[in-house]
């Protein structure tokens, strides 16, 4: 197995010790997605059952290792679920049969971290004349 120590994980805007992180949601499992995992061992990973199916048993769907690797406890959802109170996690199915995006709501909004939703980008100025 390859060596995938991880020291700090980082977001963009802030960036986290693995120790402060009390779960995983991926919105797939693809590797380019999924590849953190087995540094947050011990910490439940939320997926849709008909992804971790298809990342398990579907050949070069991933690299099963990132998926398979110890101690990477899988709460299997087949629908929405609320994990936390005003966490939702929603079946989104597109890139992959078991996609899901994490919906947070808070008093200012709620937010909707979509993940990769589709399998191609689309210009939002799509059927005006001249668009790309």
């Amino acid at each position: 197995m390859r060596d995938l120590a991880v020291r700090r994980i980082d977001f963009g805007c802030f960036v986290r010790p693995p120790e402060d992180i009390g779960f995983v949601v991926d919105c797939h499992l693809h590797f380019d997605h999924c590849g953190g995992n087995p540094a947050l061992a011990g910490r439940p990973v939320f997926t849709q059952r008909a992804e971790l199916e298809a990342a398990l048993h579907t050949p070069d769907y991933t690299l099963t290792e990132l998926v398979d690797a110890p101690g990477l406890p899988y709460e299997r959802l087949d629908s929405e679920a609320e994990i936390l109170p005003d966490v939702v996690v929603m079946p989104t199915p597109g890139h992959t049969a078991g996609h899901q995006s994490l919906i947070v709501r808070q008093p200012d909004g709620t937010v909707i971290v979509a993940g990769r939703r589709g399998n191609r980008v689309r210009s939002r100025r799509a059927g005006l004349a001249g668009a790309p």
